[in-house]
């Protein structure tokens, strides 16, 4: 039976500090799930922060997907999705969406309002990985 997703989700509503890129945010989960926190699974993200992201750091999420060892990171289609797909698609589509009631072998949920730009300044990422254990606020439940 293969294993359900990771699910990466932002705390309802909570919007980015100015300057914290997509990138920012793969490398905080990175630093508190690890590299291999998500080996051969499958990671999906969402809520209202993921949902505001643009095509290109939603892009930028997903593939950095496999920092963590995911096969594929997944951001569930949205009008946001489809206005970009317009023109671009060959064919015709239909979306895929998990299942209401879908079971994830972990549930992560993480306080966007805590991140500050890092990804683009690497000497400040590595001065604040140590005071990060002391920042973070972090629920994780599994499922």
């Amino acid at each position: 039976m293969a294993e359900s997703p990771a699910d990466y989700q932002d705390n309802g509503g909570r919007k980015l500090a100015k300057g914290v890129s997509s990138k920012d945010m793969t490398l905080f989960i990175i630093k508190n799930v690890g590299a291999d926190g998500a080996n051969y699974k499958a990671i999906e993200y969402y809520g209202s922060t993921i949902r505001g992201l643009s095509m290109a750091e939603r892009m930028t999420l997903c593939n950095m997907s496999i920092e963590m060892g995911a096969k594929t990171g997944i951001v569930p289609p949205d009008e946001k999705t489809f206005e970009y797909l317009q023109g671009k698609a060959q064919e015709e589509y239909a979306p895929v969406h998990a299942d209401k009631d879908a079971k994830y072998c972990e549930e992560y949920n993480f306080d966007v309002e805590i991140l500050s730009p890092r990804s683009q300044n690497r000497m400040k990422w590595i001065m604040y990985q140590e005071l990060a254990v002391w920042q973070v606020h972090l629920l994780t439940r599994f499922l």
